[in-house]
């Protein structure tokens, strides 16, 4: 009968130990990116229902008084819909209406705690009906 040598074994057990060392490794590295890739999706998806209530303003949140709708980044791990409506009722909207306060919060989202926005990312904002795209750096 033959049998495995103490220094076999030991070697198996390094080797073993080694690459459970490398794949706990890579799986951490993975479960970040996996949380960015699906925050940066969350993200893109959040801009785009901004869009949204920009292009339905007549038959969305509000209704016609809205002026243009707007992303808002409060804090590194903070997104908020807003909507601006007109100062002044008498002149309606005017150009760039994005100057001034932001108006009534629609949504809200808030980032998964593994995920920052690093720097002062810019404010956005769409006005209809075209679309016009404004970008304020706070």
């Amino acid at each position: 009968m033959k049998a495995f040598s103490l220094v076999e074994v030991a070697i198996v057990l390094m080797i073993t130990a080694f690459l459970s060392a490398m794949f706990i490794g890579y799986n951490q590295v993975s479960q970040r990116q996996i949380a960015l890739s699906t925050e940066q999706a969350r993200v893109v998806g959040f801009l785009t229902r901004a869009k949204a209530f920009a292009l339905e303003r007549n038959f969305s949140v509000g209704g016609g008084d809205a002026c243009g709708f707007g992303v808002h980044f409060p804090s590194q791990d903070k997104m908020v819909i807003f909507k601006t409506t007109p100062i002044d009722i008498n002149r309606g909207c005017e150009t760039n209406n994005f100057g001034r306060v932001y108006g009534e919060t629609i949504e809200e989202m808030i980032l998964d705690k593994r995920v920052r926005i690093i720097g002062s990312p810019p404010d956005i904002f769409f006005e209809p009906p075209y679309l016009t795209t404004f970008f304020k750096w706070c």
